[in-house]
């Protein structure tokens, strides 16, 4: 999808009246193209929608009123085009919070500052809990959608995707998934022992807005997850020892939320779990070619699994 500059500002300016001083595009977002726009009044993200990804924009349409409602943290949704009657593109736009993604700036944060984050978010996944509930795991983009009725157990075993991209690149030993499958069984009264309850996934080094150290906002709310809300905290934790980063925030974010050794040893398996998926995704780049691009990154992942069985 090609947007062209000339086209944003004639909608920023037919939905709000606003005038528009510069457009660049986001680097990331995987459903949309996002666009942060500065304009004569306020500074906006504008995000559009292919139709294969309208359920997203369905979505965000309503968790962020919710959200808004129990007083979390989430952009203003100032404009929101869900047809295609007077324009060409499904679109939203949404107040821009100052700052960037944590994931920036995660290595200048002080240890105060990743604690008084964590405890944001913590406080801000405890809400989140309440305003929607669901008897079996999945995802919602409306509280109306049917989730597969399974248990916690089948959900989170359930890595056929991964499975299949690791056996069909040949990085990695396959033999890795039959591990984790045995560690997931001793685990299996307790992971379905698990309360189920609805939380933000996607909140672990993207989303989550950080100015001058300060927790701003949540952003790019689509959907609830309904699981254990150990996960986002589990994927956090695979992201930083993938990059060599200190675990004081996942620290902060186990105390806040009072875990159990028994818990503990869970957040231990789904970091294993995405570990695996961090596998799976070495080799999806155009930029390299041969096994050999990615050695360093192989032999860490590698590495981190090995560190992670042994806990389990």
């Amino acid at each position: 999808m090609y947007i062209s500059d000339r086209e944003i500002e004639k909608i920023v300016f037919k939905s709000l009246g606003f005038l528009v001083n510069s457009i660049t595009r986001f680097n990331s977002g995987d459903c949309h193209y996002v666009y942060d726009v500065k304009t004569d009044k306020k500074d906006i993200v504008i995000r559009f929608s292919s139709e294969d990804n309208f359920d997203y924009l369905k979505g965000a349409k309503h968790w962020l009123n919710v959200l808004k409602q129990s007083d979390i943290r989430v952009p203003e949704v100032l404009y929101i085009n869900s047809n295609l009657k007077d324009y060409k593109y499904y679109f939203m736009i949404i107040e821009r919070f100052s700052g960037c993604d944590i994931g920036y700036v995660y290595p200048d944060l002080s240890t105060n500052q990743k604690r008084d984050i964590a405890c944001d978010l913590v406080s801000i996944q405890n809400k989140v809990a309440k305003v929607s509930t669901s008897k079996y795991p999945g995802k919602k983009f409306l509280p109306t959608d049917k989730l597969k009725a399974q248990n916690w157990y089948d959900y989170i075993t359930d890595i056929s995707d991964i499975a299949y991209k690791i056996e069909d690149k040949s990085l990695f030993d396959f033999g890795e998934i039959y591990e984790f499958e045995r560690r997931a069984l001793k685990y299996k009264d307790a992971l379905n022992n698990v309360t189920i309850n609805a939380y933000l996934d996607d909140i672990a080094m993207k989303n989550v807005i950080v100015d001058r150290g300060n927790f701003t906002g949540i952003v790019d709310v689509d959907y609830l997850s309904y699981g254990d809300n150990l996960m986002p905290v589990a994927y956090m934790k695979m992201w930083l020892l993938k990059n060599g980063y200190d675990l004081d925030y996942i620290d902060f974010w186990t105390y806040e939320m009072n875990i159990t050794p028994e818990q503990s040893k869970l957040l231990d398996l789904y970091t294993l779990r995405y570990c695996l998926e961090f596998m799976s995704e070495v080799g999806d780049s155009y930029l390299m070619n041969n096994k050999l691009d990615y050695k360093p990154l192989i032999d860490r992942l590698n590495l981190l699994y090995n560190d992670l069985k042994r806990k389990i």
